[in-house]
């Protein structure tokens, strides 16, 4: 299995899956992550349902920590959109 692949994600238990996150997204244990793939995972987490809510959210917050935003959503709300 590939260190950053998600299978852990599709599959593990939300204690695994707890682990994994702490590793991969605060520990950097994994270097500089792709932020497409953390939104993957937490699409993938977000299928999961109710008991890997907080998991999903534990991405959205590290996109919008490292991004200032959810690009996956769009800008944030009253954002200012540049002018061409």
């Amino acid at each position: 299995m590939d260190a950053i692949s998600p299978a852990i994600v599709a599959t593990g238990t939300p204690k695994e899956v707890d682990e994994f996150l702490v590793d991969a997204l605060w520990k950097t244990r994994f270097g500089i992550l792709p932020t497409g793939l953390v939104v993957e995972w937490a699409a993938l987490l977000h299928q999961r349902g109710e008991e890997f809510a907080s998991h999903a959210s534990t991405c959205h917050y590290w996109l919008y920590d490292r991004l200032g935003a959810f690009p996956h959503l769009g800008p944030p709300r009253g954002a200012k959109q540049a002018i061409p």
